[in-house]
């Protein structure tokens, strides 16, 4: 059986930090038990290789709690910018032509 796992981690304010996102194997069936990493491959407590990472994300934000930064494997970095009164005012893809996970 193969189906999609989305693991994700959150701050104390309930604001997610990481999403994973992989397919989950008839040989991998307890991801509960595999902790998040910054690696696109897993390993168990056995040192078993289960399926590579198909999609992470990792997402920052300001003293006020606003989204300021998305890393993302697929689609690179990317950053957001907000006036005084918090409105969003820029979503820049790639500043500074950065790739991937940087």
């Amino acid at each position: 059986m193969t189906r999609w796992v989305v693991l994700s981690v959150y701050d104390p304010l309930s604001r997610i930090l990481q999403q994973q996102t992989r397919y989950q194997t008839a040989h991998n069936d307890d991801a509960q038990a595999l902790p998040l990493n910054q690696q696109t491959r897993r390993f168990s407590p056995d040192n078993r290789v289960h399926d590579p990472i198909r999609l992470q994300r990792n997402y920052r934000y300001n003293k006020t709690g606003e989204l300021t930064d998305i890393q993302d494997i697929r689609h690179g970095h990317t950053c957001y910018g907000y006036d005084a009164l918090g409105r969003i005012t820029r979503a820049q893809p790639n500043p500074g032509g950065l790739k991937g996970n940087t």
